[in-house]
């Protein structure tokens, strides 16, 4: 079992983290963002799952990073205001199933765990923790 470790949430943004920032800045208008959403929603997930405050979370995201070779790691005033602003546009995660259409799901973050509502099953309790 690999749960509780950071980086659960922070190797996914490491690896892809050049090919994240290709597909956001491609046609962006203006100065590229430097950091992907993986690794923005990365480091919130260790804030909020580890009860931690942004400039805790964002040491934890820079000691990790910096083991792998990335030293430019978001600070804690830029992951709290691209949350911020991710907060305020839709958010939605679509799985493509073979024989199905897409299928839209929710993913809530908590202290708790990780919780994944599909549209086929919203109101029922099918959660992973």
């Amino acid at each position: 079992m690999n749960r509780g470790r950071p980086s659960n949430y922070l190797l996914p943004a490491v690896e892809n983290r050049e090919n994240d920032l290709k597909v956001m800045n491609k046609g962006k208008v203006g100065r590229p963002y430097q950091y992907s959403n993986v690794e923005i929603f990365a480091a919130y997930a260790i804030k909020c799952i580890f009860k931690l405050g942004y400039r805790e979370a964002s040491g934890i995201v820079e000691d990790f990073e910096q083991q792998y070779g990335v030293d430019n790691t978001p600070n804690f005033r830029t992951i709290h205001w691209r949350i911020k602003k991710l907060r305020k546009e839709i958010i939605s995660l679509s799985i493509h199933e073979e024989s199905k259409d897409m299928v839209d799901i929710e993913v809530v973050i908590d202290s708790m765990g990780i919780k994944v509502e599909t549209t086929a099953n919203i109101g029922q309790q099918s959660t992973e923790r």
